[in-house]
Order: C-alpha cells, then structure tokens, then sequence
C-alpha cells in the first residue's frame, strides 16, 4: 500500500506572489518617495523659523537663513530600503548639532523627523495598503 501527496498550484502561487512582491516594492518605493518630499519640505520650514507648538522641539529652532544657501541646500534621496535627507554645505552639521558655548544647536533635521513621525507611519500604511 503506497500513500502519495499531489499539491496543486504551486506554480500559480509562485507567480501571485512574486506579482505582490513586484507592487509590494513599487508601493514601499512611492511611499519613501512622499517621505522624502514631506521631509525636505518640513526641514525647510524649520530652518526659515518653525514656531508652531515649540514644547516638542529639541532645544530652540532658530531661523537659520542668512543667504539661503543652507536652506536651498536640503534634498533627499529614496529608494526602497530607505530616504536620506541632507544637505551637502560643509557648516551643516555644525548649524544641526552646535558648536560648543559658541552656537547653540539648531536641530532642523531632528526636530522635522520627531514632529513627522506620525505623518511618515501613515504615508508608509496608506501606500502598503494600496496593494
């Protein structure tokens, strides 16, 4: 006596899930996308004076625009793993983190992504549940 299995579907199951594997990634990519466009956007905002609701910022966010050029100085990258925000002028982390008894630290990076936390876990469920 012989017992034997047949399972059937495994190819169409192959191909659904790499099919959502596919959209999973095209939908997590947009997502960091709008991230990344909120976030450069909100660092923007502090570093022209955000006021609003100062109690949860790190610090004092000052108005750091002289020339502009450290604002206009922001931009992001995104892929699927992740989005950077930066800014490539040399004294940017110097304005972000202070430097000693000299210059208080101006935290525009930090206090965007501790304002935004809740902004960035919806964009992130919006776009996964479009799959």
């Amino acid at each position: 006596m012989s017992v034997s299995i047949i399972v059937k579907g495994i190819d169409s199951t192959i191909r659904f899930l790499n099919d959502k594997s596919g959209a999973t990634e095209k939908e997590i990519t947009k997502a960091m996308v709008k991230i990344g466009v909120l976030m450069e956007s909100e660092v923007k905002k502090s570093i022209a004076g955000y006021k609003e609701g100062e109690s949860h910022v790190v610090g004092t966010e000052h108005i750091s625009v002289d020339t502009g050029r450290f604002l206009n100085s922001v931009l992001f990258n995104a892929n699927k793993d992740s989005v950077i925000i930066f800014s490539d002028i040399e004294y940017a982390k110097k304005l972000e983190y202070g430097i000693g008894y000299h210059l208080s630290p101006r935290a525009h990076f930090r206090n965007s992504k501790y304002r935004n936390k809740q902004k960035i876990q919806e964009i992130i469920q919006e776009n996964v549940s479009n799959i």
